[in-house]
């Protein structure tokens, strides 16, 4: 299935709140509320919207590299690289934590040259110590 710019605009909006009504996604995005509940049910039935919380599958959407990076920070830095971090489309998710590293994130790449530039920019993050790199092979749960 391709995903266009208003099936994206549809599915951030209902990521932020999915009990939102199709009228009032209808009315954001300046389209038909018929239009938001058939792209809706489109993507129910090819299987983008898995569940509701809303479980989107990467790959359905372009990403074909899912995965985690566990990132040690400098001392006192860990919220300086999560404010850069979060600014980052690829970075999905992130947790600052307490143990060997300060920071989990998960992260969605478009193909293997993203993977690569998310993660030389890291690399060359002078607060980052050191960043294991978890390439997801199967989602299980």
């Amino acid at each position: 299935m391709i995903i266009d710019a208003t099936d994206l605009a549809i599915l951030k909006i209902l990521q932020q709140d999915p009990l939102i009504p199709a009228t009032k996604i209808a009315e954001i995005l300046n389209i038909k509320p018929a239009t938001v509940r058939y792209r809706i049910k489109k993507m129910i039935d090819k299987g983008v919207i898995r569940r509701f919380l809303i479980d989107i599958d990467p790959k359905a959407i372009g990403y074909e590299i899912t995965g985690y990076l566990l990132i040690r920070a400098r001392p006192g830095k860990e919220f300086d690289i999560a404010d850069e971090l979060v600014k980052m489309n690829e970075v999905r998710g992130l947790i600052i934590t307490i143990g060997d590293f300060s920071i989990l994130t998960e992260i969605w790449c478009k193909d293997l040259d993203d993977y690569r530039k998310l993660m030389n920019k890291m690399n060359k993050n002078e607060n980052v110590e050191e960043i294991v790199s978890l390439v997801q092979f199967k989602k299980v749960k």
